[in-house]
């Protein structure tokens, strides 16, 4: 359900970037905040929907990664122990 951690960070990268260019620029063919107060409700509101799917997303892949965890301290363990003499 998750992409790759390579593509969450170019993703990431692309995001931040096109933030910091639409940040830099003046006027331009692009609205201000502000001029259309319902459409800022509306992305505001989408923004954070997009963020609370994003949560619920990864969600299941920290679980897993955490339950992997374990398993993998839990056989380090049990080869340790079976490695020593008695």
């Amino acid at each position: 359900v998750g992409a790759p951690p390579e593509v969450i960070a170019q993703l990431e990268e692309a995001c931040a970037s096109e933030q910091a260019a639409s940040a830099g620029r003046e006027g331009g063919s692009m609205g201000c905040i502000g001029e259309d107060p319902a459409l800022d409700q509306f992305m505001e509101a989408y923004c954070e929907m997009l963020t609370k799917y994003e949560q619920e997303l990864t969600k299941p892949f920290k679980e897993a990664m955490l339950f992997i965890n374990k398993i993998e301290s839990q056989f380090k363990a049990l080869t340790l122990s079976s490695s020593q003499p008695a």
